[in-house]
This record gives C-alpha cells, structure tokens and sequence, in this order.
C-alpha cells in the first residue's frame, strides 16, 4: 500500500482459527485488540431485524418476478397472464422504471439489515500496530475485510463522545474502528493505541484540507475553494443516466399518445422529469459554487461556463453547533458578512442575508473544524469556534439573561431550569 493513501479496504484471506476473546494484548506481530458484539439486547435487535429480513425476500422476489416476466411479455407481445390484454410499450416501460427504481432501494435496505444481523450476533473487529501502521480487520461472518492506515496520515484515536464509536482522525476525515465491545475496552484501547503510535489526545491542526473539498485555480487566476471534482462528475453520471432513461420513457408514451389521449399526463410528467434531471447534469457538469480566497474576505460565486456572478462576501468565519428535533448534534461552518460580534451568542445559526453555511455534519465536527481552520489560515480569516464546550456554556448563561430580562414568564422558566440543573448535579 502506497504510504500516502488515507487506507483502502481489500478482502482478506485468513483468519486466526482462535477465536476467544483478549483484551489489548502484546503480540508477536504487534499491539493487538479484539472487539465483539455483546449485550443481551443485541439478540432482540437482530431477531427484529431476521423477521423484518423475511418480508423483504418476498418483496424482492415478487419485484424480480414482475420486472422478469413484464419483459418476457413486453419483448414477446404476449400478456402478462391469461385474460388479459397485451402490454402497452408505454405505461409498461413507466412502471417498469419505477419499480427498478424501488428494487434499488429495496435491495440497499436489505443489504443493510443483513449486515447488521450478522454485526449483531457475529461481528468482531480487531486492530493491530505493526510496523508502524494501524491494521483493522473486520469479521461479519464468514465475510472478513482489511483495511490500513499508515502512520503519517494519522492525527488522533479517539472515543467520541456521542455514541462512544472508536474512530481514527486522519489529517482528512474521522474514521470509526469499532462500535463493539464495551465503552471501557474502547477507551483502554484508544489510551493504549495512542501511547504505541505516539498520537496527541488534542484535536489536530488542519494541514490538509477534509475529504469532499479541493483548492483550485479560476480560469480568473483566483484561489477558490470547491467540492471535490470527482464526486460531482460521479452524481453527473447518474442524472445523466436518470435523464436519458425519462426521456426514453416520454418518447414511447408520446407515439402511444396519438392513439390514447388518455396518456398524455403521463407524457408531461416523464418529460418534466427527463427536463429536471438533464438541468441537474449540466449544472453538475458545467456549473458550480466556489469560494473565492482573497485579501482575507470570501466570496460566494455561482459560476456556469464561462459566466460568474458575485453572490456572497464574508470577513469572518463561524463555527457553531445546533441540536435538532431528534436530538443530533450538527456542526456547521458559516461565512459571516460583518464585524465580530460583542455578544457570544450569534443572531441565528440560520442560513440568511448575513450569513452562508459553507460545510456542515452530523455528530462529527472533524469536517467542518478542519475547514474552518484551513480556510482561516490560507486565506486570513478570522475564526470564532463557538463549537467548544466553554463557547456553549457561555451562551447558555446569555440565553439565562436574556431569559430572565423577557419578563415574568420568562423568570419563572429560568427558575424551573436552574431547579432541574441543581437536580440533575445532585443525581
């Protein structure tokens, strides 16, 4: 494996044929940990999920059944079934896109579940220091997989606070190790695996910009920053695909359409789509938002061809995190027009006229911090991370003031917060 590559994953072969369980252990071949599903929940989990498992096969099968035979009878001009009319090319070749549109999904969903049960009930995951890089074997049954990761691109282990997954942060993205096992062998493992590569515990400096974003050169010769090419070309493809497959569609029912009217609506609906996803492929494949870098501002430009037009410009940069309806954890980077803020607390965290979210993840700051602070390095601006656990407790003490200076509501909701705060220390 090239030493400069983030780790790749490769089927392996052999597995040791002692399978009991070792905490962290030194080994001939290095520092060893071994991780396994446990937990009598688990068999609950996977017994859902095998029941669930069943009705998915028959969905599949009657799926692959229907588009099998519906091409039998549309290729052969026979009906689908005795006493009925043969097939119409059009409506036949519509429902037939949807239900491969639906088998896909259906397919990915099932995929999951399965590697989830065997996750469950056989997973097990091992990592290994040896000759300077870290190893990670995963076994899920009689599937095993490896992947590398070689010591110069290594930043921090870690076990992440929400969730509590072992994860690797490369000088690129964060990778998790393992959820298995118990939290305390994930963290003697982390202390362990840390001291071995001589890790630091603290978050790492942005050397690098994260996976998904590239610097590049505008035909102007500015500095801009921009989603990774490769991923944009690899989405083009698909609509482009998708696109060409609504207009095949719209072709077959219009010619169909002379003759039934009735088809008509179907018609405009197959070629809105075909229009909607060939604008989405050429705005994939010729367009794009870039940020310009330049004399410590950023610029928002929406650039098509050979047109560009100005959208957005920031002096500063905010980094902040928000909880959602279902309780995840979002951290966000903004670009902020105007000077920094007296007050801790921002006037929104809301995408609008001042402000323009850059980059944003869930339960993982790895992406957004690393732009943040590659951004404000290059490009010399300013950074206000108010993604720490000192910047949210002191907005949280603004919120109490600005709370309590509402009026006689608001004072009394301050009260029940700080009497469920002094309960929850006590507990």
């Amino acid at each position: 494996m090239d030493g400069s590559s983030q780790g790749e994953w490769v089927i392996i072969d052999t597995w040791p044929a002692d399978n009991r369980f070792m905490a962290t252990e030194r080994t001939s071949d290095g520092l060893l940990a071994r991780f396994r599903a446990c937990g009598v929940g688990r068999f609950f989990s996977s017994g859902f999920l095998i029941f669930w498992l069943c009705g998915w096969a028959v969905g599949e099968a009657f799926a692959l059944w229907l588009l099998g035979n519906g091409a039998v009878a549309l290729m052969s001009g026979e009906p689908l079934s005795s006493g009925r009319a043969p097939l119409q090319p059009g409506p036949a070749l519509l429902i037939g896109a949807f239900v491969l549109f639906w088998l896909a999904l259906w397919t990915v969903g099932g995929v999951a579940a399965i590697a989830e049960v065997l996750r469950l009930l056989w997973g097990e995951d091992r990592l290994l220091v040896h000759e300077g890089k870290l190893r990670l074997e995963r076994r899920r049954g009689p599937f095993r997989f490896a992947r590398e990761f070689p010591r110069d691109v290594m930043a921090r282990i870690l076990v992440v606070p929400r969730g509590g997954a072992l994860a690797l942060e490369t000088t690129r993205e964060r990778n998790v190790l393992t959820t298995l096992g118990t939290r305390t062998e994930r963290e003697e493992a982390a202390r362990a695996f840390a001291d071995e590569l001589a890790l630091s515990d603290s978050a790492p400096a942005s050397a690098t910009l994260p996976r998904g974003w590239e610097e590049v050169v505008t035909p102007e010769g500015d500095r801009a920053l921009v989603p990774e090419g490769r991923l944009r070309r690899n989405q083009a493809l698909v609509l482009g695909f998708l696109s060409f497959l609504f207009a095949a569609v719209a072709a077959v029912l219009l010619r169909d359409a002379w003759g039934a009217p009735a088809l008509l609506p179907s018609v405009v609906l197959a070629a809105a789509g075909a229009i909607g996803l060939g604008w989405g492929t050429a705005w994939l494949a010729r367009g794009r938002m870039e940020w310009r870098i330049a004399n410590g501002r950023l610029q928002l430009r929406r650039r098509f061809g050979g047109t560009v037009r100005d959208v957005f410009e920031a002096e500063r940069l905010e980094l902040a995190v928000t909880t959602d309806s279902d309780g995840d954890e979002w951290c966000s980077l903004y670009a902020v027009r105007g000077p920094t803020e007296i007050s801790p607390v921002p006037v929104g965290y809301r995408a609008g006229a001042e402000r323009k979210r850059i980059a944003a993840a869930m339960n993982d700051p790895t992406i957004p911090l690393r732009l943040g602070t590659w951004l404000s390095r290059v490009g010399s601006i300013p950074l206000t991370d108010r993604s720490t656990n000192a910047a949210r407790e002191q907005e949280l003490v603004m919120l109490r003031e600005q709370l309590a200076a509402s009026g006689p509501l608001g004072r009394f909701l301050t009260r029940l917060l700080d009497a469920a705060q002094k309960r929850s220390k006590q507990v």
